[in-house]
C-alpha cells in the first residue's frame, strides 16, 4: 500500500464527528467526486476508486440523510485495470436536501462553485472538510521520495478556497494548472506534518517524522564529510605546494644556505608530503607548536618566490 493510501485508510477508520462535520466532509466529496444527473429526475452519483471509501461515503448517506444506498463495482478505464465504484442517490427531493444541507445548491436550482461558508463556519468543520477532500481527491507523496500533497479539483473558484481554508490553519499552497485542471498543493515537509496532524492521519505523520529526520541525519553527514572532504584536499594542495617550493630551493638555492630550522621543517615536509602541520611540529622533535611549523612553510615559500623573481620565473 502507498503512504497515500494508507494515510487514506488510516482517517477513514478514525472517529466520526458530529452531524455539522458529517456535512463537511460529505460536501468535500460531493464537490471533487459527485455528479448531478439529469434524466427523468434529478439523481447523485459518487464515485471513488477505492472501496473503503466508498464505505466511509455509505456512512455519512445513511447518518445524515439515512439513506441506505447500493454500492455497485465498475471495471476502471483508466489504464484498463481496477474498479470505479459507484454510490447513486435518486429522488428529487432527497438529492436537493443532500444538495441545499452541504451548501452545494442555493434556492431550488442554482448550484454553488465554491465552498459555502455556512458549511465550514467552525473550526472541526473546516477539518472535515479537508478530510473529505483529502479521501476523494487528495494525494501525499512517499516522503522517501519528495514532500508534495496535492487536491486535484474541477474548478479554480474551488481550488481558491481550498487554498483559504488552508491558509486559517496556517498552511501556506499554491495552485497550477495540470491537464486543464486546477492543482492545490503542499510542498513543504512541516505544512504537510500539519496537514496530517489536521485530518488526523498520526501514523503517516510518524512515518513522515522518521524520514524527516533520517534525511537530516544523512544531510548533516554528508555535509561534515564534503567540509572533512574540503578540508583534507586544501591541506594535500598546501602541502605539495609546498613539497613544490622546497625541491625548488633545494635545486636553486641550496638547503646549506638556509637556517637550521628551516632546513628541518624543509626536509620533514619533502619526506612526510601528506603530513599535517600538526603531525611534522612533533616530527620536528623541539619545542615548536603547529603556527611555528605553518611561519616556517610561509617563510620558505617567499624565499623560493624571491628566487623565481630574481630569474624571471614568476
Amino acid at each position: 500500500m502507498s503512504f497515500s493510501s494508507a494515510a487514506k485508510h488510516e482517517i477513514i477508520h478514525n472517529k466520526i464527528g458530529g452531524q455539522c462535520c458529517l456535512a463537511a466532509e460529505l460536501c468535500a466529496f460531493l464537490h471533487l467526486n459527485g455528479s448531478i444527473i439529469l434524466g427523468s429526475g434529478l439523481s447523485l452519483m459518487l464515485r471513488t476508486e477505492d472501496p473503503a471509501t466508498a464505505r466511509r461515503v455509505f456512512t455519512l448517506l445513511k447518518a445524515l440523510f439515512g439513506i441506505h444506498t447500493g454500492i455497485a463495482m465498475k471495471d476502471s478505464t483508466k489504464f484498463k485495470k481496477g474498479h470505479i465504484f459507484e454510490l447513486g442517490v435518486s429522488g428529487e427531493e432527497t438529492v436537493k436536501e443532500i444538495l441545499h444541507r452541504t451548501g452545494l445548491m442555493k434556492g431550488d436550482a442554482e448550484l454553488f462553485p465554491g465552498i459555502a461558508g455556512g458549511v465550514v463556519k467552525k473550526r472541526c468543520c473546516r477539518r472535515a472538510f479537508l478530510r473529505g477532500a483529502f479521501l476523494a481527491a487528495g494525494s501525499v507523496a512517499n516522503p522517501e521520495k519528495n514532500y508534495h500533497l496535492e487536491f486535484v479539483t474541477h474548478s479554480s473558484v474551488f481550488a481558491e478556497d481550498i487554498c483559504r481554508l488552508l491558509a486559517g490553519f496556517g498552511l501556506h499552497s499554491k495552485t497550477v494548472i495540470r491537464k486543464g485542471s486546477p492543482i492545490v498543493y503542499l510542498k513543504d515537509g512541516e505544512g504537510i506534518v500539519e496537514f496530517l496532524k489536521l485530518i488526523g492521519a498520526n501514523n503517516a505523520i510518524l512515518e513522515l517524522e522518521n524520514v524527516r529526520i533520517l534525511k537530516q541525519v544523512r544531510n548533516n553527514v554528508n555535509r561534515a564529510v564534503n567540509c572533512e572532504t574540503a578540508n583534507l584536499q586544501k591541506t594535500l594542495d598546501a602541502s605539495y605546494r609546498q613539497a613544490g617550493n622546497i625541491k625548488y630551493l633545494e635545486a636553486n638555492y641550496g638547503f646549506d644556505k638556509l637556517s637550521p630550522q628551516l632546513r628541518r621543517i624543509a626536509e620533514l615536509r619533502l619526506e612526510y608530503p601528506d603530513a599535517t602541520l600538526s603531525e611534522l611540529s612533533e616530527l620536528a622533535e623541539e619545542n615548536i607548536g603547529k603556527s611555528g611549523v605553518n611561519h616556517r612553510l610561509r617563510k620558505l615559500d617567499e624565499i623560493a618566490e624571491r628566487i623565481r623573481e630574481k630569474k624571471g620565473e614568476s
